[in-house]
């Protein structure tokens, strides 16, 4: 089951998401899985046409279903400030793939330019 959630981030900015993953209500063993952080402009897009995609392998605390996905400045300044589709999606060392949070992803304007 998805969860729908808002994210939202300045343009430009480093933005970390430390994520705990669980399965009726205990830790969601994460070790092997690659986790899936993808940002649209159009629910149709392909993930060819994601304004931009993060892909982690590497876990906080894998046996514990801990990870941390970081939005790094050159991943979203080119961009424009807006709202976007986005989702996590997990895809687990024996291949199961469930997408565990949606939502809008809305970038916001950079006041310091430096």
């Amino acid at each position: 089951m998805s969860t729908t959630a808002d994210l939202s981030q300045r343009i430009g900015d480093t933005q970390k998401y430390s994520l705990t993953f669980t399965e009726d209500g205990s830790p969601l063993d994460i070790t092997g899985a690659t986790i899936y952080l993808t940002v649209k402009k159009d629910l149709s897009d392909t993930d060819l046409e994601a304004l931009f995609q993060k892909v982690v392998t590497a876990h906080t605390d894998p046996a514990q279903g801990e990870t941390e996905i970081v939005v790094n400045p050159a991943d979203t300044s080119s961009l424009e400030c807006g709202s976007y589709f986005y989702d996590i999606q997990v895809t687990t060392a024996g291949g199961e793939i469930y997408t565990p949070l949606l939502g809008k992803y809305t970038l916001g304007y950079e006041v310091t330019l430096t």
